[in-house]
Parts: structure tokens; sequence; C-alpha cells
């Protein structure tokens, strides 16, 4: 039986790395932090201070002059101050826990005397904060990376500033590869080192918190334990990479929340095709490897290996072929086939792998096959690395129904398209006009489209490895028909829109090329050359 009388008995914690732990809510009295599923909860240091005392004699009753003593030990004040946090302290525990284990009031008031708490209470161990020298956590590049100079520089130098940044990208552009790059830069940068966390082949928030634990060499804890892992880099600084974030972007942005509110000194780089939408996060979107442009002579080996896209296709050849170097003749089709894989550094070391095969003439003949294009690959390394029809189906099954109906539909453009365009050829009985709009918005914050020429009239593109996968999803879903035909719709009305008679079907072909670049190809249903 509990006993009525004011505190008597000597409190709960005596050991100073001790944490008091009540339904899903944690309090860590030597940090004097408050969280909810390893997640901190704002509160005011004088409830908490309160909210700790009443926790070191939980079940017995703790006098109001004590109370006051500790929320207020240098100040005389009122009994009204420690009624109001007392109020102040209910209130936020009922806004985060309805699990408590309890029934009737958790903090019970004993009139003219004090408070008592009145749920159970677990003492459990504070984890000591630990060095992160992830040396054999972090993946170690097999071949140096090329033309991510500026983005690495950009990055490390916003770490230092803002705390969070997250690196967006199509994928196969080398989010990774930049991070990875940071990372190590990182920890010669940090004192507390480098931790790294593989996020891609996770998919719920228990995969989060285990990858956050074994990055850490702790053992694997989930739900409120996790605050004991964030507590261990809470006195470092330190930089936390969540790499490939794209499955569990929810978890991955609460986990980046915990991490930064808990740990003044940490940093989070984070990695994903869209952004965490975290608080505080900031965006670096990764473009391409830069490609030499069209032309009209034909560019030098001398001048076409100055661009990114090039270097990285001939090295990542000569890694098969060693003896090869870039001629003046080959220096035009390379051009090509750096153009046509939109200088993603990915695709560019799938069609190297090609060339000791067919050479630089077949491998380019080959882009003309969407279906050999999108077997392109290698035989290790993760599973949606494997071939570009892996890469582009991992960000395709992540997406909404009406996110996957509208990308294949989008595939019919074969180059940029006004947004105009893109709503009538999307909308029907499964897509409203209305939502059109924001799907392309969504499918843009996914880097599956880009947005180009933000101006008064911007306009939208796939690159070329998505059109490719997403018309050949259309063909397969039988929808290239009745896509074609709202287009063919969409070009005869801007005809009319634009003084023009509304044109055959030749004529149509005609202005699809005027006005969109498509040409008879995407009418055809037929790969863009």
């Amino acid at each position: 039986m509990i006993s009525s009388k004011s505190r008597v008995s000597e409190p709960m914690i005596t050991e100073p790395q001790a944490m008091f732990r009540f339904g899903s809510l944690t309090v860590a009295p030597s940090r004097r932090v408050l969280s909810c599923d390893g997640r901190p909860v704002i509160i005011g240091s004088r409830a908490l201070e309160i909210l700790i005392v009443l926790l070191e004699y939980a079940g017995e009753l703790v006098d109001k002059r004590t109370l006051m003593k500790r929320g207020w030990p240098s100040t005389v004040v009122e009994e009204s101050n420690l009624r109001a946090q007392i109020a102040a302290l209910r209130r936020v525990i009922d806004s985060v826990s309805q699990d408590i284990g309890v029934t009737g009031e958790l903090i019970a008031t004993v009139p003219g005397r004090g408070y008592r708490f009145c749920g159970p209470v677990a003492i459990v161990p504070e984890l000591q904060p630990i060095r992160f020298n992830q040396r054999t956590g972090i993946p170690r590049r097999l071949s140096r990376v090329i033309g991510r100079d500026d983005a690495i520089r950009d990055i490390s130098e916003r770490l230092h500033t803002c705390r969070f940044v997250t690196v967006t990208g199509h994928g196969g552009v080398g989010k990774s590869t930049v991070a990875l790059e940071v990372a190590e830069f990182a920890e010669h940068t940090y004192c507390g080192g480098t931790l790294y966390l593989d996020l891609s082949s996770a998919s719920t928030p228990e995969d989060v918190s285990t990858s956050l634990n074994l990055a850490a060499g702790l053992p694997s804890t989930t739900g409120d334990q996790l605050s004991g892992t964030i507590a261990a880099i809470c006195s470092q600084e330190v930089l936390v990479v969540l790499d490939g974030c794209d499955h569990v972007v929810h978890s991955a942005a609460l986990l980046a929340e915990a991490i930064l509110q808990t740990c003044p000194k940490a940093r989070v780089l984070a990695t994903s095709r869209e952004t965490l939408r975290a608080q505080g996060e900031h965006i670096c979107r990764l473009p391409p490897l830069t490609a030499p442009p069209i032309h009209v002579e034909p560019i030098s080996a001398r001048n076409a290996s100055r661009y990114p896209a090039v270097e990285l296709f001939v090295e990542r050849l000569t890694s098969n072929m060693h003896d090869y170097a870039l001629t003046d003749d080959d220096a035009p089709m390379v051009s090509t086939i750096c153009r046509r894989l939109d200088g993603i550094p990915l695709a560019l070391e799938f069609a190297a792998g090609r060339v000791d095969v067919f050479g630089i003439p077949g491998t380019l003949a080959l882009l003309d096959d969407r279906f050999t294009l999108m077997s392109l690959g290698r035989r290790h390394g993760l599973e949606h690395h494997r071939t570009l029809d892996a890469l582009l189906g991992w960000s395709y099954d992540a997406l909404t129904h009406q996110e996957q109906l509208a990308l294949r539909r989008l595939g019919i453009f074969d180059a940029p398209f006004p947004l105009n365009a893109a709503s009538f050829v999307l909308a029907d009985a499964s897509i409203a006009a209305d939502d059109a709009y924001l799907i392309v918005a969504a499918l843009v914050e996914k880097s599956l489209v880009t947005a180009e020429n933000m101006g008064t009239k911007p306009t939208y593109r796939l690159l070329d490895v998505t059109r490719a996968y997403a018309r050949a999803r259309l063909v397969e879903t039988s929808e290239l028909d009745s896509t074609k035909a709202r287009l063919e719709v969409w070009l005869t009305r801007h005809g009319q829109k634009q003084g023009a008679a509304v044109p055959a079907q030749e004529d149509t072909r005609c202005a699809m090329q005027r006005c969109t670049g498509a040409g008879v190809a995407a009418l055809q249903g037929l790969p863009a050359g």
C-alpha cells in the first residue's frame, strides 16, 4: 500500500547514467531530455525538473516545498507557479502518450500537501557516449569519382552551416557516391567520426531502427529504446549518413529530426530521390554529368574528353579494354551515347561494359532498342542497380497507382512538353484534370520528371532511360493507343488555338514534331531516335 506521508525513502535513481521509462515516454535526468518513442518532446525546463523529482519518488507523496525548491532553486515563488507547471506537465504527457498503463490521473494531487506520480516506472541504463569511427561501415569505392568535386565541396560546406542536407536526383545519378565522398572527408573533419546507415533495403520503421543500432555497433532495439542509441551520439560532433531513404522517407525524416533535436553537434546527410520534408532540411539536387551538346561539326576527342560524362564513360571502358584510347573518329559516337543516356553515371557504366563485345558503333546501335537499353547492367551490387530496368522499377514500385499511370502516359512525349499538354494526356476517368498538375509536380519531386525553363512558360521532360521504361510499361498495359489518341486531340486543338486549320492525320504528326518534338515515332509508339 502506498504511503500518504511525504517522501521518506531514497530516490529511485542513484546512478548518474540511468533513465526513467513509463509507457512510451523516457526521461534522461543527466541530459534533461523527455522523449517519446525515441523522439524528443518539447517541454519547459521547470516542468521537466518537477517531473524528474516525481519520478525519483514514484508512488510517494512529494510535498510542494520540495518541488518548488527543485523547480526554482534560487527564487521564492507562489504556489500558483507550481500549479501552472503541473498543469503544463500533464498537458504535455497527455498529448504525446496514450499508453501509460494507469487508470485516472498519472500525476495525482494531494490537496494542501503536494503531488504523487501514480504510474508504473522502470529504471533503464543510459548508453554512454561512444566515438564513431566507422571505417568498416562505409562502403569503399573501387574507382575514382568524376565530375562531382563542386557538389562534394558544396555539400560539405553546407553541413557546417545548416546541419541537415538531403541529396536528391534521378536514380543512378550518383547520390550515394557523392554522399560517401562527403562522409570520407567528414571522418577527418568531425571529431566523432561518421555513422553510415544503408537504408536502401529498408522498408519499415523497425528496419530503420535496426540499421541505426547496427551502424553504431549496438544491440538491435526498437521503439522507445531507440532514444538510447540517439543518446549515445548526443555529445558527439558526428556526421550521420542516411543513404537510400527512398522507401522509408517518413521514418528517415523522423530519425533525422530526432538526432538533430537531441544532438546539437550532430550533422545529418541523407540521399533520396525525393525530399524527406523534414524540419531544417536543405536540398541539394544532383544533376546528371554534363555531356557534349549537339555540334554541327564533328567533335574531336580532345574536346569531348573535357565533358565529365565522356570522361567517365572512357574511364569505365578502359577498365575492360586497357589499350583503348578515345579517337577523333569515336568521339562523335561516344558523345551521342553520353547524350542518349542523359549523363547518368550508372547508365554510362552499364553501356561502357558492352563496348568490348559490340564496339563503339555497335553499342550506340543498341541504344535504339529500348528493351536492350533497359537490360544494360552489371552482375553484382545492389539488386536495384543490376539493370536500368531494375533501377527504374525500384522507383516505379514506390509510386501511387495514379503516379504510375501518369508516368506511363508521359512516356508518349519524346521531347520537352508544356504542362497543359501533360494534363490533357493524363486526364480521364482515372485521373481528374485538376489532379494532373499535382501528379506531375509529385513526379518532379521524385526525380522522375525534369522541370526545365522555369519561367513564364515552363516545360517538362523525361530522361531517355525513364521514357524508355515508361513507354515499355505503357505497351504492357495496352494503353498506348488511347494515350496516343489523347495526344493527337490535344495537338489538333492546339493548332486551332493558334489559328491554324484542323490538320489531317499526317499534318497532326508534323504538328507533334513542331509542338513537342515527338514526331512520328511517338505516334507509332516507337523508341525515339
